[in-house]
């Protein structure tokens, strides 16, 4: 089991705080945003075509029988939608960036055996922090999680009729005494938080303070650097950092595997490497090729609609056995159906 809940969430007070200063920063929006960093998917590619400018094999999981081609780094681990963050987009890419612009000399030194360095650690921590908060999971949970939370809010309200019809009558000028003039006076008191989710400033300040609250907590954790020992090689989906539990085939917090249950958070970097932050001590530790198929499961069963791989592998025919639902009938479907729909009206446009 991994040690310790993560911090606490922040308070409204700090919230409000941190809105505040997002507003009044005015950096570049960056629209077309990665989820899986160019920097990690640049260790799975490989030249191919005339010009040999790398790319790797992208597996469409909803036809995964199609033939298999090589895709440009640019064109891969980008976000399902455009404008994930869409509130001050271009300084969330710079928390990113501090990150991932260290994590090429930091693989180097993994592949050279000295990845066990405090520095290099701290960067791999990092890594997986950023994959963790900045994801598709992620996303959901807080759609889900807003939705929730508006309802419990009218539910919370409707015990209260006579604030909502003086709100009704005093503000809004009707009538009041009515399930229609109550519910514009909840919408009326819920406008502003409402208006924080629609503009995405409230996704923008929670996804960074995740980010923040996961990399402090995996400060306690060890980082176990994986490598095949028979020549086997890991692939990586489209949402790469998964909470996982031994012997359980699904894996993340949407495939039921909580912090609470997890044994370990893995991640893949490239096709000879993986991490896996544990209650233990940081080491390399060689796996069999059976838990190198487990660990490529993980990514295939949890992936949104995408996993990657390096050409020449000749792991295709193997993703292609991993049993799970098409994305447009699994666990994301609703969001796959709404960015399907969105790639259709950008396509006529």
């Amino acid at each position: 089991m991994l040690r310790g809940p993560l911090p606490p969430l922040p308070t409204p007070d700090v919230i409000q705080r941190r809105i505040e200063i997002l507003r009044a920063k005015a950096s570049v929006s960056v629209h077309a945003q990665h989820l899986v960093s160019g920097v990690m998917l640049r260790q799975f590619s490989a030249p191919i075509g005339q010009g040999g400018a790398p790319q790797v094999y992208s597996l469409n999981l909803e036809y995964p029988h199609a033939k298999i081609r090589g895709r440009g780094l640019e064109e891969c681990g980008q976000a399902p939608i455009v404008d994930f963050v869409k509130f001050e987009s271009g300084s969330m890419e710079t928390v990113w960036g501090r990150v991932e612009n260290a994590a090429g000399g930091t693989f180097a030194a993994v592949r050279d055996g000295h990845g066990l360095d405090p520095v290099h650690l701290d960067r791999l921590r990092n890594l997986v922090a950023i994959h963790h908060a900045r994801s598709i999971q992620y996303y959901t949970l807080f759609q889900d999680n807003w939705l929730h939370a508006a309802e419990q809010a009218r539910r919370f309200w409707q015990g209260y009729p006579a604030v909502l019809d003086a709100i009704a009558t005093s503000q809004l000028g009707l009538p009041g005494g009515d399930s229609h003039s109550r519910e514009r006076a909840f919408q009326d008191l819920h406008a502003p938080i409402a208006k924080w989710v629609e503009t995405g400033i409230l996704f923008r300040a929670m996804l960074e303070s995740r980010y923040w609250r996961t990399r402090y907590w995996m400060k306690g954790h060890g980082i176990e650097i994986l490598t095949p020992s028979h020549g086997s090689e890991f692939i990586v989906g489209d949402i790469p950092a998964l909470t996982i539990k031994k012997g359980m085939p699904n894996a993340g917090v949407n495939g039921g595997i909580g912090y609470v249950f997890a044994d370990a958070i893995v991640l893949p970097i490239s096709p000879k490497y993986a991490l896996r932050v544990i209650d233990g001590p940081s080491r390399y530790v060689e796996i069999d090729e059976d838990e190198v198929r487990e660990f490529n499961a993980w990514q295939v069963r949890a992936a949104f609609s995408h996993v990657h791989l390096r050409p020449g592998s000749g792991l295709e025919d193997y993703i292609q056995l991993v049993e799970r639902p098409l994305p447009s009938t699994g666990v994301y479907r609703d969001l796959y159906q709404t960015c399907k729909a969105a790639n259709q009206r950008d396509r006529r446009a």
